[in-house]
């Protein structure tokens, strides 16, 4: 452990990111064996199959499944997106092998599985009624949903990036944490108690960049997500699917694990684990909180949570309530797969994002115009400008055609170098 701390420590202090690579540990247990079959003969790729697989497993995992840590508790949710190219990032063909492994799992006796929805509903109501416990009207009836756990899964998540997506930004964010909801209307009292709802999503670079609300990089919606870089550098000549022989003997004993998990409440760090977690784990966050690129701190912000929880994940595949040091080992390295992939993506973001933080922060969105001054004041390319304040050209062509009416003397454009 202090090892792969002490030579994978290295964040960066210019935006200049590079593609993530992942440590040899990253991968552990049943799912390395998943993505090892999965990619053989493949485009399939590893860290996509890898995050994708561990946000299905734990769409299926119990809401009552907790790790206290003092008076708080992590629980076995995940929020993922896979970023890459269109075509080339493969993201299709990694989620491809993973509805493979999954299939049939209707079928397994006695198992509330997860309800997979394809779509951003259009309103927290229309979530809550997804999940809701009882309806109290005024005849005093009422109805029952057993299955408590949802599986948002968004092959254009650029839908929760706008429209009616965006709308419910906080509602996602407590989802993450919070297990209950309840929402009055003029009909009925609706009440949605230990929901369990987890997130995947597939969205290219540009469209993720352009489309995210800059807000949202610094107020907790973003860093509650593993960001997941995907592309394909080599092509297979004659791709195969998974041979039966091996993928039904997976499957089967994936389906055991996850219903002996279902029963799972409390989850434990082992004394050893304990100690590695105060030890090392610990002050490496404390060193990596000191980074000074604002906007890659804020993304990487809620590491401890990711850690734990993809630790718990990776417990629980191993059929136990204890996470121990590998289970650790694994999830630090995998979350910094993740937080390499984020630098990467959000990099282009990265220095204007920084400089209107240092200024004061972000107007609100039908406000950019103070934002769009300040950067045409410091020279800040358009094009860069209309990326990360996510508003059009024509709007910062506009605003710098009215300061130089007003006689004001803009310093000259940054060049690309």
């Amino acid at each position: 452990m202090e090892h792969f701390i002490r030579t994978k420590f290295d964040y960066r202090t210019d935006a200049n990111a590079e593609p993530p690579v992942m440590h040899e540990v990253a991968l552990y247990g049943f799912g390395k064996r998943f993505v090892k079959l999965a990619c053989r003969n493949s485009d399939a790729q590893p860290g996509t199959v890898y995050g994708g697989f561990l946000v299905r497993v734990a769409s299926e995992a119990s809401a009552r499944t907790k790790l206290r840590i003092g008076e708080d508790s992590q629980f076995a949710r995940l929020y993922g997106v896979a970023v890459g190219p269109t075509g080339r990032g493969r993201k299709g063909t990694s989620n491809k092998a993973i509805k493979s492994l999954f299939q049939g799992i209707g079928e397994i006796p006695e198992f509330n599985y997860a309800n997979v929805l394809p779509d951003v509903p259009s309103s927290k109501e229309g979530l809550i009624m997804e999940l809701k416990d009882y309806g109290t009207d005024t005849a005093g009836g009422g109805t029952f949903i057993a299955n408590k756990n949802l599986f948002l899964i968004l092959e254009e998540f650029m839908e929760l990036l706008t429209g009616n997506g965006k709308k419910l930004h906080s509602t996602w964010v407590r989802c993450y944490d919070d297990a209950s909801f309840s929402l009055r209307t003029k009909q009925e009292r609706i009440v949605a108690e230990q929901v369990h709802i987890t997130l995947w999503g597939e969205i290219t670079a540009e469209e993720l960049t352009y489309r995210i609300n800059p807000v949202a990089l610094f107020n907790g919606f973003a860093n509650r997500f593993q960001w997941i870089y995907s592309e394909s550098t080599r092509m297979t000549g004659r791709p195969l699917p998974m041979p039966d022989e091996e993928l039904i003997p997976m499957r089967l004993e994936l389906f055991d694990i996850l219903k002996w998990a279902k029963d799972v409440e409390d989850m434990q760090l082992t004394e050893t684990s304990w100690q590695v977690w105060a030890d090392h784990i610990c002050p490496y966050f404390d060193k990596f909180f000191e980074n000074p690129r604002a906007l890659i701190r804020a993304i990487s912000a809620r590491a401890p949570s990711q850690v734990l929880r993809t630790a718990m994940i990776l417990a629980l595949l191993d059929r136990t309530n204890l996470i121990d040091v590998p289970h650790l080992q694994a999830a630090l390295a995998w979350w910094d797969y993740c937080r390499q992939s984020a630098e990467f993506v959000f990099s282009p973001l990265d220095k204007t994002s920084s400089r209107i933080m240092e200024q004061g922060g972000y107007q609100p969105r039908d406000n950019r115009t103070p934002d769009i001054r300040r950067m045409l004041a410091a020279g800040t390319k358009q094009s860069e400008i209309a990326t990360s304040l996510n508003v059009s050209k024509a709007r910062v062509s506009q605003v710098k055609k009215m300061m130089e009416e007003e006689g004001l003397v803009l310093a000259e454009e940054e060049s690309d170098s």
